[in-house]
């Protein structure tokens, strides 16, 4: 049997990561109004939309994965220097390892509850790349 033909969800601006669990989708869109990316969720039959979360000046890294109670969720860090980026040169993510005084956090979809995990404060370098794996949360290592 044939595939249906790929349907385009939303377009963006900026590269972004696309992270897909199930029938949901996050990715990071550019706010054209102040030029900051906000971090947006879609799943099958629902428009996309943005989280109730801070924006940030680079795209977010995160991921979207099953919670311990079979909600969806999201992690990503938040940083007080965020790496450096410049869209209109670099066609990748920003390096996230150049991030400084990172945390962790997790949004869940189904409450829209944003809390920051523990042990992240003052997070080394290599607190970046969220990732979830059978509900727990883990990291991974930068894409490159």
């Amino acid at each position: 049997a044939d595939a249906p033909p790929p349907v385009q969800i939303v377009t963006v601006d900026r590269p972004t990561q696309v992270s897909a669990y199930g029938s949901g989708v996050l990715f990071s869109k550019r706010d054209p109004a102040t030029g900051r990316l906000r971090l947006w969720y879609t799943e099958t039959g629902r428009p996309p939309a943005p989280l109730d979360v801070p924006d940030r000046a680079v795209p977010f890294d995160a991921d979207l994965g099953p919670g311990a109670h079979g909600h969806f969720l999201a992690v990503y860090s938040r940083c007080r220097t965020e790496p450096r980026w410049d869209p209109v040169d670099e066609d990748a993510p920003p390096d996230y390892t150049r991030g400084r005084g990172c945390d962790l956090y997790e949004l869940d979809l189904t409450t829209g509850a944003e809390r920051r995990l523990p042990a992240s404060s003052t997070m080394s370098p290599k607190r970046f790349w969220p990732w979830l794996s059978r509900g727990k949360m883990s990291r991974r290592p930068c894409w490159r």
